[in-house]
């Protein structure tokens, strides 16, 4: 009712899985997602609904309540769903188990590759295309680590979803707060080989999809608006190549900006 005061017709709910409102422990309650689907989309106004994020587990338990939302709420591969946003952290299944051991759960620390596989077929066979997270330096992070997660990353080669890497932060209450944050200085071949993976795959995919993203509203605005995030796309990938075959400009050209937005930061690069 809030969203609809506001003007908005979408009701996204915030939460660190969606699809496990109302489970008792890590066991999917089927019948309360759909109840809270079905009650949102009944209110009058209210046109859409989604979750802001979910668990490749919970995906992989629950394959048929991901069909199901599909079906009630009208995705299909001409009206696709952008999300949710997901973490896949890092293919290594000995970080997975020494710092996320629950992740995973109710499967195995030693299964999260494979649970990451599946549940992004699942996903994209509804036509739910996420926005995948990684930590790039986790504390303790090794070649073999990074190597695994660069053979997570090219199973999923092919699927419709961005990868986006994200350098390690201590933050404040977890048990890594004591931790070094990762810096671009500290950058080893194995993680740029990671970072240009991801990147990569992200700007092929969003080539893909961008016409799909804009098939309604205002012709007009739609073409132009359009025709400016195919520049940006262009101009990205052009970027990444100039990177990939001098990783060290990257770190120049941001050794002296101080980055107080991502605002900046488009500002500096372009």
């Amino acid at each position: 009712m809030v969203n609809l005061h506001g003007g908005s017709h979408h009701a996204s709910f915030i939460t660190d899985d969606g699809l496990r409102y109302g489970a008792k422990g890590v066991e999917v309650n089927r019948e309360a997602v759909l109840d809270l689907y079905k009650s949102v989309l009944a209110i009058n106004g209210i046109d859409s609904v989604s979750i802001a994020h979910a668990s490749f587990p919970t995906i992989v338990e629950a394959p048929d309540l991901i069909h199901e939302l599909s079906e009630i709420c009208g995705i299909t591969k001409k009206e696709p769903l952008i999300g949710p946003q997901i973490g896949l952290e890092t293919g290594s299944s000995r970080l997975i188990r020494k710092y996320m051991i629950g992740k995973p759960r109710p499967y195995k620390p030693e299964e999260w590759p494979e649970i990451v596989i599946q549940a992004t077929q699942i996903l994209n066979d509804n036509y739910w295309y996420p926005c995948t997270t990684l930590i790039i330096g986790l504390p303790d992070e090794n070649e073999d680590d990074i190597l695994k997660t660069i053979e997570l990353i090219d199973e999923l080669k092919g699927s419709k979803q961005w990868l986006f890497p994200l350098f390690f932060v201590a933050m404040g209450g977890s048990i890594l707060e004591k931790e070094k944050t990762f810096t671009l200085e500290e950058m080893t071949q194995a993680h740029w080989d990671l970072l240009f993976e991801c990147w990569e795959h992200s700007v092929k995919f969003s080539k893909e999809i961008v016409d799909r993203l804009f098939s309604s509203g205002n012709v007009l605005t739609r073409r132009i608006t359009k025709t400016f995030v195919k520049k940006g796309i262009s101009l990205a990938e052009k970027y990444l190549d100039e990177i990939r075959k001098n990783p060290e400009m990257l770190m120049d050209s941001l050794k002296n900006v101080k980055l107080n937005s991502m605002k900046e930061l488009m500002k500096h690069i372009l």
